[in-house]
């Protein structure tokens, strides 16, 4: 948990919590929103530096506008050739798991939840630049009013959080069967 109290932790710090406590998985919850008050639903990324469509490369964009970074966290501090090599064995298995979780947490929404989900994209959200497998869920658009009357329900918010712990679960079971 980044808190566990109403309080604004910022990306950057949440990422670096993460990290420096060295945990297993990460999942960042947000609520999104949208000019067009019909865009509505559920919706999961992982990172990738490079977005696989235009929406994710907004949404990814205006989210990282309140973090300014230099270096991003997880670059590469030395050019030997091993390193990188290693390097980029590390990052590929990163996503690979990334996506894996968020296949998993997708699944879970939709046997557990009655709101559209969308299919699972990419994009290069700075809070998900953890050392560990994570995913970034969106829940739903307060600007989109049946969201919105859902999303403020105490009931949807116990709902909400059975799912991910199922779709968390649901993970462990997955890499204990490609671990054996």
């Amino acid at each position: 948990m980044t808190r566990t109290g109403d309080e604004f932790v910022s990306l950057e710090t949440r990422s670096q919590r993460a990290n420096e406590n060295k945990v297993d998985v990460f999942v960042s919850i947000h609520i999104n929103s949208n000019p067009d008050p019909k865009a509505t639903g559920t919706e999961f990324y992982f990172q990738n530096q490079v977005p696989t469509d235009e929406e994710s490369a907004i949404l990814a964009k205006r989210e990282n506008e309140v973090f300014k970074a230099s270096p991003h966290p997880l670059a590469p501090s030395s050019s030997s050739d091993v390193y990188l090599i290693l390097d980029d064995l590390a990052h590929s298995d990163h996503m690979r798991l990334s996506e894996v979780l968020s296949e998993d947490m997708l699944g879970m929404f939709k046997a557990d939840q009655r709101v559209r989900t969308r299919e699972i994209r990419q994009a290069p959200f700075h809070v998900l630049a953890v050392n560990a497998p994570s995913t970034l869920i969106e829940l739903g658009f307060l600007t989109n009013d049946k969201d919105f009357l859902w999303l403020i329900k105490p009931e949807t918010h116990v709902s909400l959080a059975k799912t991910i712990y199922h779709g968390l679960k649901k993970f462990k079971e997955t890499l204990d069967k490609t671990h054996r």
